[in-house]
């Protein structure tokens, strides 16, 4: 606990860090071939995977952040698999407040990523180790920050669509059936896109 809020970590995140590590540790050896001792080639492997997972610690304290300054009280984060859950206790009393704590995780991704890439951006001659860490790093939330956004509800971009619509018709369940009718329809879209790879091309849809 920090400060009364409880931070838990789920047994899946410690499998997908393990995985990361042993991917990057991998791509970095293959990219670099035998510039780096193959002790060199592990150390980044588990930096990289730590610094991924610590860009979602900072995004769910960045929403910790939100809540509370909105007067929400948060009950516990949790870190699993690619991303994290913040409890609420407390229901948000209005669809600014939701709208606000929805946003911010996308925009810190947006942020962290941009950060990562802008030195490797304008800096050729830095350490290729630092290289590959902050490209990894800066991908990977930039592939956070679009998932959290699709409007599927209970992503990001499911609350944004749900506070929105709440907002202007001043219904909040009104919302909250846009924002499960939207996510419906993309399922739906994604099933018919993935059942079409199983069509002979000459079957057109």
């Amino acid at each position: 606990k920090i400060k009364g809020i409880s931070f838990k970590v789920h047994p899946s995140w410690w499998l997908i860090l393990i995985l990361f590590a042993l991917s990057s540790q991998g791509q970095f050896a293959r990219e670099f071939g035998d510039q780096f001792p193959d002790w060199q080639s592990w150390y980044v492997g588990f930096l990289t995977s730590s610094l991924l997972f610590s860009s979602v610690l900072l995004c769910e304290l960045g929403r910790h952040y939100i809540a509370l300054n909105e007067g929400i009280k948060v009950g516990s984060i949790k870190l699993f698999l690619f991303s994290g859950l913040t409890r609420i206790d407390d229901k948000s009393a209005n669809p600014i407040s939701n709208f606000k704590i929805a946003i911010s995780g996308p925009i810190l991704s947006l942020l962290i990523a941009f950060l990562c890439i802008l030195p490797i951006s304008l800096n050729s001659n830095i350490d290729p180790t630092v290289f590959y860490s902050l490209r990894q790093v800066g991908r990977f939330n930039l592939l956070l920050a679009f998932f959290n956004l699709l409007p599927i509800l209970p992503l990001n971009g499911g609350i944004i669509v749900k506070s929105l619509v709440w907002y202007f018709t001043k219904n909040e369940r009104k919302g909250h059936l846009s924002a499960n009718n939207i996510g419906r329809y993309l399922s739906f879209l994604a099933i018919f896109l993935g059942g079409r790879q199983y069509f002979p091309k000459s079957i057109h849809l």
